[in-house]
C-alpha cells in the first residue's frame, strides 16, 4: 500500500486508527516505507509527551500556502 501511494505522488497521510490495528510492528513497518509524512496532532509518546508524528505540513502549491494537518 505504501509503495501505491508513494508512486502516485502522496503529499501527506492522516493516521487513524485502523494504522494500529495488526498492531504497532507492523504500523512502523508501514511507516519506514512510506515516501510521504505520516500526520497526527494527537498521537505522543507515553516516556516524553513529545509527538509521535509530525502534527502538519506546510506546502507550496502553485504559489499558495497550504497547511495540511492529522
Amino acid at each position: 500500500m505504501m509503495s501505491v501511494m508513494s508512486a502516485i505522488g502522496y503529499d501527506a497521510m492522516a493516521v487513524g486508527n485502523h494504522e494500529y490495528e495488526f498492531g504497532l510492528n507492523v504500523l512502523n513497518k508501514a511507516r519506514s516505507e512510506a515516501r510521504f509524512p505520516w500526520l497526527s496532532a494527537n498521537t505522543y509518546k507515553k516516556e516524553t509527551g513529545e509527538t509521535y508524528f509530525q502534527p502538519f505540513i506546510v506546502k507550496q502549491v502553485n504559489g499558495v500556502r497550504i497547511a495540511l494537518s492529522g
